[in-house]
C-alpha cells in the first residue's frame, strides 16, 4: 500500500509542479537541474481495531528544494498550495485518501511538509467450516 501512496504522491505533484519540478523519491537518484520534490516515508505503523480490521498509517515528509535560494516567500507560497494538492489523493484501484496532521517547516532555505495517510484495512482470513473441524470423543464411567 505504501507504494501505491507515494505514486498518487508523485502523480499529484507532477500534475502540478512537473513543468517547474522534479519529482524524485531516491535520494541517490537527484539531479538538481531544477527545483526538485523528495518524497520521503517517515513511519509507517499498524494498530489493532475491531474484529479482522487494523490501521495502517502512513507518515510522509515531502521536501521542496529550490535551486533559487533566499526566496522564503516563493516557499510559503507553495507550501500554502501543498495543504490543498496532497489533501487528497487516489490511489491504485480508485480508492481517495484524506491527508491529516499536515504541517511544513523551513529549515535553511528547503520547506518541508509532513502529511499523515491513515487507513482501515481489513485482513483477509480463510472461512473455516466449525462443523468439519470438530472431534468428539465419549467414554463410559463405571
Amino acid at each position: 500500500m505504501v507504494l501505491d501512496i507515494i505514486k498518487a504522491l508523485e502523480d499529484k505533484l507532477e500534475a502540478k509542479y512537473g513543468s517547474t519540478a522534479n519529482i524524485f523519491t531516491d535520494k541517490e537518484l537527484i539531479t538538481a537541474e531544477k527545483d526538485y520534490f523528495l518524497i520521503d516515508v517517515q513511519e509507517v505503523s499498524q494498530s489493532p481495531a475491531l474484529g479482522a480490521r487494523f490501521l495502517r498509517a502512513h507518515q510522509f515528509n515531502i521536501t521542496y528544494h529550490p535551486l533559487e535560494r533566499g526566496n522564503r516567500l516563493n516557499l510559503y507560497q507553495i507550501a500554502s498550495e501543498l495543504f490543498d494538492v496532497l489533501g487528497e489523493v487516489t490511489v491504485t484501484g480508485g480508492d481517495l485518501l484524506k491527508g491529516s496532521q499536515m504541517k511544513y517547516t523551513l529549515i535553511e532555505d528547503e520547506m518541508h511538509f509532513d502529511i499523515h495517510y491513515d487507513l482501515y484495512m481489513r485482513k483477509v482470513i480463510d472461512p473455516v467450516d466449525p462443523i468439519e473441524s470438530l472431534e468428539h470423543q465419549t467414554s463410559v464411567k463405571g
